[in-house]
């Protein structure tokens, strides 16, 4: 029975969290405001109907709205346009025997244990407690919450991003490259790891990540047809001027830029820099928790369209970062400024400050408390100890 009760007051606490947040969703949801689980969720009806071969058409994606997500409401647009590969629209098949009112809440639940299988992983790798308490900060994480209520699948690129951190340490990289190939499902947050990883030549890495990456853009196709795969490109491009997020809420170099210039940075600025943070992060690799760690922030830095529910992915490199520091009150007070800094910016739109805040928690701790290497010089004591005083002498 000692062992069944943590797992019983970790289920009921999720499921008391997901009620929680499940009700904030369904009140929040109007004619005018909708969240984004719409359209992944509208995306998986099209195809469980046959229409995947129109997935990136804005009148298809309107028309099965109409008929299997909001029959009550007339429209010629989509609320929210699709915009994932069309192997996303997989993921959401099943939930497609639902309503949209019950297959929310069973994403939710779903998130839930990828965020339980997450920290799992994490604490066989790291030195974090090895009961639920690590759970709760982050959960309570504000990235982690819009996520949520938003029902974006964020928290699954986080457990591949996770399961790959595992893998890794675990000496897999080829099944470490599948997991993060597989994660291009959000290909825009995992491009800059990936080239990270490329100029850092981990080759049967690479190869891992290409299988990956061909799996997910063989499913699409198939899901979508050659010719609606080949319009995908087109498509986004245009979407991108449709796109809610501002670049005064971005929080990779391309929101900082806006806050900086004041107006839209030049593609060929953001791309140059882009360039010069992912080689910087291959060059300062120094170890594998630190390396990937600086190779999930340059990923996020260098996404065009990365907003604060992407810092999700955060959390690896915040719980390196976090487990290495020994003072308890820098440890306190740190994890404390995190989690308030990211309600705060959710009410005043400051998502690039606390973006700048994360970014530099992580880059700063892991320099403060990555481990030295040894100089060639020895300490008498130390060259006393290792070596026997009781030799023979020559």
């Amino acid at each position: 029975m000692g062992r069944i009760l943590p797992h019983l007051n970790l289920a009921v606490f999720l499921l008391c969290l997901t009620l929680i947040i499940t009700v904030k969703h369904n009140a929040g949801e109007t004619a005018t405001e909708h969240w984004d689980f719409q359209d992944t969720y509208n995306a998986g009806q099209m195809v469980a109907h046959g229409m995947g071969h129109r997935l990136y058409s804005l009148t298809a994606q309107a028309e099965s709205q109409m008929l299997y997500v909001y029959p009550e409401r007339k429209v010629k647009f989509p609320d929210i346009p699709y915009l994932y590969p069309g192997a996303m629209a997989l993921v959401f098949v099943p939930l497609t025997a639902f309503s949209i009112r019950v297959a929310y809440p069973i994403w939710i639940a779903f998130n839930m244990v990828l965020l339980v299988a997450s920290m799992r992983l994490l604490q066989k790798i790291l030195p974090l407690p090895k009961d639920n308490w690590p759970l709760l900060p982050v959960i309570l994480f504000a990235p982690t919450y819009v996520v949520l209520l938003n029902g974006q699948v964020t928290i699954l690129i986080l457990f591949l991003f996770v399961l790959g951190f595992y893998l890794l340490n675990h000496d897999r990289p080829f099944l470490a490259g599948l997991a993060l190939g597989l994660a291009m499902l959000k290909f825009q947050v995992v491009l800059g790891l990936l080239a990270v990883l490329l100029l850092r030549k981990m080759w049967r890495l690479v190869a891992g990540a290409a299988l990956g990456t061909t799996i997910i853009v063989s499913t699409s196709v198939i899901v979508t047809g050659w010719r609606m795969a080949m319009v995908y490109p087109a498509y986004l491009k245009a979407m991108a001027y449709l796109q809610m997020a501002r670049p005064s809420i971005v929080v990779s170099l391309r929101g900082m830029l806006f806050v900086l210039l004041r107006h839209e940075p030049r593609v060929w600025l953001f791309g140059l820099l882009s360039i010069v943070v992912v080689a910087l992060a291959a060059w300062s690799w120094r170890d594998l928790h630190t390396g990937y760690s600086v190779a999930i922030v340059a990923s996020l830095l260098t996404a065009y369209h990365c907003r604060i529910t992407e810092m999700v992915l955060l959390l690896p490199p915040l719980a390196v970062v976090l487990t290495r520091i020994e003072n308890p009150k820098i440890l306190s007070r740190l994890a404390i400024t995190i989690l308030v800094a990211g309600y705060l910016a959710l009410l005043t739109n400051w998502h690039v400050l606390f973006a700048l805040l994360c970014y530099g928690v992580i880059i700063v701790g892991l320099y403060k408390t990555s481990k030295r290497p040894r100089t060639a010089r020895t300490d008498v004591g130390e060259l006393a100890q290792a070596v026997p005083l009781d030799l023979p002498i020559r």
